[in-house]
């Protein structure tokens, strides 16, 4: 990874969601909060729609040209095997 290269962390729980922009060494460069991504609770639409609005805000709020490297996704809700494609594709196209 070069300066520029970020990648993005998000925790997806009951009753918040929150994702982490970080640079390669590790260190936090923006953190949004945002309301709870329970795949169960909320479905798939509102998770999708939640995991954007967080995303845009991460990448607002760092204020500069960034290239991001990797994304990775913990969402609650997630408990069966049917569940993984229905998340995979609310996280894909937020």
């Amino acid at each position: 990874m070069v300066g520029n290269d970020v990648v993005i962390g998000v925790d997806g729980g009951g009753t918040k969601t929150v994702a982490v922009m970080a640079d390669a060494a590790g260190n936090e460069l923006v953190r949004a909060i945002g309301a709870g991504a329970n795949l169960q609770t909320v479905g798939a639409a509102m998770v999708r729609d939640r995991l954007a609005s967080l995303f845009a805000e991460v990448a607002r709020d760092i204020g500069r040209s960034v290239t991001v490297r990797a994304v990775t996704v913990s969402l609650a809700g997630v408990d069966r095997p049917d569940d993984v494609p229905v998340a995979a594709t609310a996280i894909n196209h937020a």
